[in-house]
């Protein structure tokens, strides 16, 4: 394999790590979720906030690799969407309740708001706009890709 289709994935990635934190970035002005972004896994919030956003996007990839073929997803525009706009919404659901399970047991214990709900719904949105954007400027390039020329 030659060395430009091995750096493709990696160009890609960091691609799309880019544009979902620029376009998720107004979640840090939420006051109730920039502190949790602030203290886990480090001490830096710059750092913790490309962490977040990396794996959720390696997690949306691996997540629309494994279930392309099993729920023919090319085939039907509404479970395409139900993989796009899906996995978001449970990744969201899932961080609140990990987020209420770890502040239960602290002496100071900061409650789940609707502040810090409304936080993550915004980054959720943003997320789902950002990837229904790209995945069309994906499909108008792809089309005018392969018309010929």
């Amino acid at each position: 394999m030659e060395p430009i289709a091995l750096l493709r994935p990696v160009v890609s990635l960091i691609v799309a790590v880019g544009i979902f934190s620029a376009v998720c970035s107004p979640v840090l002005g939420v006051d109730s979720v920039r502190p949790l972004l602030e203290t886990w896994p480090s001490d830096r919030l710059v750092i913790n906030y490309l962490l977040s956003v990396t794996g959720v996007v390696i997690g949306h990839w691996v997540v629309m690799v494994a279930l392309w073929e099993p729920l023919g997803v090319g085939s039907s525009l509404p479970r395409l969407l139900g993989v796009v706009v899906g996995y978001p919404v449970a990744l969201s659901a899932l961080g609140a309740a990990a987020i209420g399970v770890r502040n239960r047991g602290r002496p100071t214990r900061r409650p789940m708001t609707l502040h810090t709900v409304a936080g993550l719904g915004l980054g959720v949105v943003l997320y789902v706009a950002a990837g229904l954007a790209l995945a069309f400027v994906l499909f108008v390039v792809a089309i005018f890709t392969a018309l010929p020329t």
